[in-house]
């Protein structure tokens, strides 16, 4: 199975998403830990998922780019985004057994780990629930002043 995946990802078909518990950069992968699967075309994902263009043609977007699909294209905006290529993209997880608490994904900025949760909602309830439950790392990582340049810090060494 690890060798299909290494040459999915080598085709460029996929990426690995790698998990961490770490909280300061640089991030590095959790051992035992399974990688989220990042298909890098949402055409080609929506086709495996028995959603082809002539389904996805009448549906209003929010539905389209609901739950994994906005997280797909999210993930893919930050691999585009990151200094480097393919580069490292990382999800945050629980370092304890007993806890599903997960961050979609982790990005530098400023030499700082910053936490991105992708959530979709078709109506404003939604998003504001949704919100309220999205930030499990806020309560670890140290507040600071925003510094406003956007500069992206560099991953992994």
């Amino acid at each position: 199975m690890k060798n299909a995946l290494a040459k999915l990802e080598a085709a460029l078909l996929i990426h690995r998403a790698l998990p961490t518990s770490s909280l300061a950069l640089p991030l590095r992968e959790r051992p035992r830990s399974a990688a989220k699967l990042l298909p890098l075309d949402v055409g080609l994902a929506l086709y495996t998922m028995g959603s082809g263009f002539e389904t996805m043609r009448g549906l209003p977007l929010g539905q389209v780019l609901d739950g994994r699909i906005a997280e797909i294209f999210a993930g893919q905006q930050l691999l585009a985004s990151a200094p480097g290529f393919p580069g490292e993209l990382f999800f945050w997880v629980s370092e304890s057994s007993h806890s599903n608490a997960e961050v979609d994904y982790l990005i530098p900025i400023a030499g700082q780990p910053v936490p991105v949760e992708v959530k979709s909602a078709a109506h404003r309830a939604d998003a504001r629930r949704r919100s309220r439950l999205s930030a499990p790392l806020a309560a670890y990582l140290p507040r600071r002043e925003a510094t406003g340049s956007g500069d992206r810090g560099e991953m992994g060494a």
